[in-house]
């Protein structure tokens, strides 16, 4: 703080005075570690740090562990995309806390061997992830809250969104909840069962089946493409979790792909992936491209059939298909009939969508629909009035699928953003 005492003219210093910068008490010079933004509270005082004016974060560049070249961040319904690397200026430390929401964490590099904190601190957890692009430097993960401690400052959220923060970030996904988020009781990264008090039966199973049933015909590489990206995600969010919460899962990929009955495709109607590790599914989607599919619906009911039938679905688990799709099945039903459909009385298969919601039940499967534009609608509303455990999806683009696909496997509202103080 400089001196506020006027030197009297053709003097050169007020030697006749103490220097005096005119305040009763001094403010804390200390600064947040993220945007730089100084302590409000008075010099030498107890307690954290902290400020309410936390600025934009200066000393913050954002970072993938998925190996992307950008970060999107959704918020107020608005979408704003950063490179790898970039620094987070445009965001300030309150708004990112809050947007990441419950259980999110914060990365520090690892101090390594005895010193990581991960084996002395139950609120870090050692990461073995790489993040570019720093993927010289080994991070730990630091449980918001305790992250911002180990700094001696307060976490840049009031208090009521501090306790959500520090709270599970699992929520049930039975569907008698509907669109409401029933979370988990407990604390972020607790020990243990997540704790529901829930009306329908409970079930606990660290057994995971994951299929997706994927129109494969001319319009659908880019969800292709993208199943790649949602796989990869969900094993990401399977292993942090697993991490919080000391327990593992076992989790298993199979793939369907369809496209039409001859004369309206020649490939081929189904061809599948059984169900197996997550390297044996990204191989055989790699192998796939989108062609072909002659009219406008598809073999979606062949798709979905084989889905049910030819996974080797494992005892206790629980399990999911996801089906992507832009077409419905044939028949007049989903179509309206007309020259669009080349089997105006139903699928050559003869499978029905009956058949396929009993066996659905039958075999406790969930189906999670993942639409793609208007075509489908009709499709979509007969089968919501059919399959039990049933949940739909809109998007409008590939980029939303793994978003969106993983949050419904593991019910996790953590951001895909993260970032962390320069590393340079």
């Amino acid at each position: 703080m400089k001196c506020n005492e006027r030197i009297k003219k053709y003097h050169l210093n007020h030697s006749d005075l103490q220097h005096n910068c005119k305040l009763n008490q001094h403010r804390c010079s200390n600064q947040c570690p993220e945007c730089k933004s100084f302590c409000n509270k008075l010099v030498n005082h107890d307690g954290y740090h902290a400020t309410n004016t936390h600025r934009n974060k200066e000393n913050c560049v954002f970072v993938s562990n998925q190996g992307k070249k950008t970060v999107s961040i959704f918020s107020d319904g608005k979408r704003r995309e950063y490179k790898i690397g970039e620094s987070c200026l445009p965001e300030n430390c309150s708004s990112s806390c809050g947007r990441k929401g419950r259980s999110h964490f914060h990365l520090k590099p690892c101090l390594g061997g005895e010193n990581c904190q991960a084996r002395m601190n139950p609120f870090v957890s050692h990461s073995v992830e790489k993040y570019h692009p720093f993927e010289d430097k080994v991070f730990d993960k630091w449980l918001c809250y305790n992250y911002w401690e180990s700094y001696g400052w307060e976490a840049p959220v009031t208090l009521d969104l501090l306790e959500e923060i520090q709270s599970c970030n699992f929520y049930c996904s039975h569907s008698t909840h509907g669109d409401e988020k029933k979370f988990c009781e407990g604390k972020a990264w607790h020990d243990g069962n997540h704790i529901f008090h829930c009306d329908h039966p409970i079930i606990l199973t660290n057994i995971i089946d994951v299929v997706f049933c994927c129109d494969t015909t001319g319009s659908m590489d880019a969800y292709i493409d993208k199943s790649i990206d949602t796989i990869l995600r969900i094993i990401e969010m399977i292993n942090v979790m697993g991490a919080a919460e000391c327990r593992e899962r076992s989790i298993q990929f199979g793939f369907v792909a369809y496209r039409d009955h001859p004369p309206e495709d020649e490939t081929y109607v189904t061809k599948y992936q059984n169900m197996a590790d997550y390297m044996s599914a990204l191989a055989f989607i790699q192998d796939l491209e989108a062609k072909g599919g002659g009219d406008g619906p598809e073999a979606v009911l062949d798709g979905l059939y084989d889905s049910i039938h030819k996974m080797n679905w494992r005892d206790k688990s629980l399990r999911f298909i996801f089906h992507i799709a832009d077409a419905p099945p044939h028949g007049i039903q989903y179509t309206g009939g007309g020259n669009i459909d080349g089997f105006p009385e139903g699928c050559p298969c003869q499978y029905t969508i009956d058949k396929i919601a009993s066996d659905l039940k039958q075999y406790q499967i969930k189906y999670k629909l993942l639409k793609i534009g208007t075509f489908a609608n009709k499709m979509a509303e007969i089968f919501k009035s059919k399959i039990e455990d049933y949940e739909l999806q809109d998007l409008d683009s590939a980029l939303q699928m793994d978003i969106k696909v993983a949050e419904m496997v593991i019910r996790d509202i953590r951001s895909e953003e993260f970032d962390v103080i320069d590393q340079h």
